[in-house]
């Protein structure tokens, strides 16, 4: 190439670096600005008259000191090309510079990137308030991968999940969730979540966990994150640890079945009692009543034999009228108490005596049907449902006002059921 041509080709090759988007200088051996395309002239004040000639320490005091003056006084001492990228403050400016040596000087082609900087600082703020904001909630949180073949990698997880799992770091993140999750709710687990990435919708369930801290119950949700084109990427998974709760419930369970075992022996205790006082009135009160109607008979019959005397007469036969209705009160009584009919008969009988009885006793109509087909039930169930009617037929009593009654009794589905129906005023809302 004759020098016509080589100046030719360093023309156009100045001219490309004049109209290129980046900025250009050149640097002699001795600092002095050699070449500076219209980019640079932006941050060249005096113009490229006024700075070629100039060294870059003259133009640009302010670079000493920084790790631009650094980089470019390496670059030229060793000949190796570098980089650099940082804030220079008497501009307000972040650049990015790249420096290229060669036997005449350096090339440095540079490039404003505070924008870029601006927006990165504000991603990083971002995602700073939002690892907080992920930190500080009470309940576990985890973020999983979706990846081919239903494998999932737990890619991130917040500090109440390290706290609540006892698992730590190196343990668990970027770990396939397919080896971590125990044998027992491996395959259930798994299918939720392949659930939530087929149809893309929130998924609820009860999850029994083993971990460090001991065992763990919780409600899990899980929620699928999508990408551009709709699908499944990723899963974040929340967990309310429900343990206590559960371990509060089983003690309320265990509780209440403590108490209806006391209810249960109480009531025993209770139905002993009454069939045990209700045997001493019939037989022993009954007997001394029968006894005293025996003594008052004959004393009127020996009245009306040898002294007839009519206020004697009278006197004698009110009180075995006083006597017949008190036998006939200790009797209801001992009925009330235990009636024999049900330990004699079964649950059937009692029900249908009850239900003459209590016609008898209010003058409410009261029908009674039956499908038990005189089954035998054992002595605690027959008790229950014979309180039962015979406090529903008081309650009628006292507060019903109606003038018909109807029980029904039958077997459904393994359950004794008793239905009593009235035609009074109910109750109000």
């Amino acid at each position: 190439m004759n020098s016509k041509e080589l100046a030719s080709a360093e023309h156009s090759y100045r001219a490309t670096l004049l109209r290129v988007s980046d900025a250009v200088v050149a640097l002699d051996t001795n600092w002095h600005y050699t070449f500076l395309n219209d980019t640079a002239l932006a941050n060249h004040p005096l113009g490229r008259e006024e700075t070629l000639g100039k060294t870059i320490w003259e133009i640009h005091p302010d670079l000493i000191g920084t790790i631009f003056e650094e980089k470019y006084r390496h670059s030229m001492a060793t000949g190796t090309v570098n980089e650099a990228e940082s804030y220079y403050p008497p501009m307000d400016i972040w650049f990015s510079v790249k420096i290229y040596p060669d036997k005449d000087g350096l090339t440095i082609i540079y490039k404003d990137i505070t924008a870029a900087k601006k927006t990165e600082e504000q991603i990083k703020a971002n995602q700073q308030r939002l690892q907080l904001i992920y930190d500080t909630v009470s309940d576990p949180l985890f973020l999983i991968d979706v990846l081919s073949d239903d494998k999932y990698l737990l890619v991130s997880v917040n500090q109440a999940f390290f706290t609540a799992t006892g698992f730590t770091h190196q343990q668990i993140i970027n770990k396939y969730i397919n080896d971590i999750l125990p044998q027992s709710s491996r395959q259930m687990v798994l299918g939720n979540y392949k659930q939530v990435v087929q149809t893309k919708k929130m998924m609820e369930w009860e999850e029994v966990g083993q971990f460090p801290t001991g065992t763990k119950i919780g409600i899990v949700c899980m929620s699928p994150i999508l990408d551009k084109e709709g699908n499944c990427v990723q899963l974040l998974g929340v967990i309310h640890d429900i343990t206590e709760r559960k371990k509060a419930e089983l003690s309320i369970i265990e509780m209440n079945k403590q108490l209806r075992n006391l209810s249960a022996h109480l009531q025993t205790i209770r139905e002993e009692e009454r069939t045990k006082v209700a045997r001493e009135i019939h037989d022993d009160l009954g007997q001394q009543l029968t006894g005293i109607k025996f003594v008052l008979t004959a004393l009127k019959n020996k009245n009306n034999k040898e002294f007839q005397l009519a206020p004697v007469d009278e006197s004698v036969r009110e009180m075995i009228d006083m006597v017949d209705a008190t036998i006939v009160s200790v009797r209801r009584i001992a009925k009330d108490l235990r009636p024999g009919v049900l330990d004699d008969l079964g649950l059937e009988a009692a029900i249908d005596w009850q239900a003459r009885e209590f016609e008898e006793r209010t003058g409410i109509k009261t029908t009674f049907t039956s499908e038990l087909n005189n089954q035998n039930f054992s002595k605690e169930i027959n008790t229950a449902v014979f309180r039962i009617a015979q406090e529903s037929l008081t309650n009628i009593t006292r507060h019903a006002q109606a003038t018909a009654v109807h029980i029904k009794m039958g077997i459904e589905a393994n359950s004794i059921i008793l239905n009593i129906t009235d035609n009074g005023v109910g109750i109000s809302p």
